[in-house]
């Protein structure tokens, strides 16, 4: 038996493909929640609902992909100099990447990140 919840009791005939198209649309508008249910004739409590069941499955997809290893390479102090550093990449774990110059140290990355995250 399919488990009945507020979302498809009240609107039984969208799945979750269509859910996540609406939010989309949503987040494209510049309408409130609220009012954006109102127009789509939507239950403001399942929108809200459904919108969480996919921030929590994008989170876990995010968190799930990186929870893998990453063979690491060392090489000779000479072998470094001999070429131009390359910069590394930093994946946070909602996605975002950061692109930096391999000479920063852990103390100007830290520093860095905390001035971008602010109270938002």
């Amino acid at each position: 038996m399919k488990k009945d919840t507020l979302a498809t009791r009240n609107h039984p005939d969208l799945k979750p493909a269509d859910w996540e198209n609406l939010i989309k649309e949503w987040q494209n508008c510049r309408l409130s929640q609220r009012k954006f249910c109102k127009l789509k004739n939507l239950s403001f409590h399942s929108f809200s609902y459904q919108r969480a069941k996919l921030i929590l499955r994008c989170n876990r997809n995010i968190t799930d992909n990186t929870k893998q290893f990453a063979e690491i390479k060392i090489t000779k102090v000479e072998d470094q100099l001999a070429k131009p550093a390359e910069p590394f990449t930093v994946v946070l774990p909602n996605g975002i990447r950061i692109l930096a110059p391999s000479n920063l140290s852990l103390r100007d990355l830290v520093h860095s990140l905390q001035l971008g995250g602010g109270d938002r």
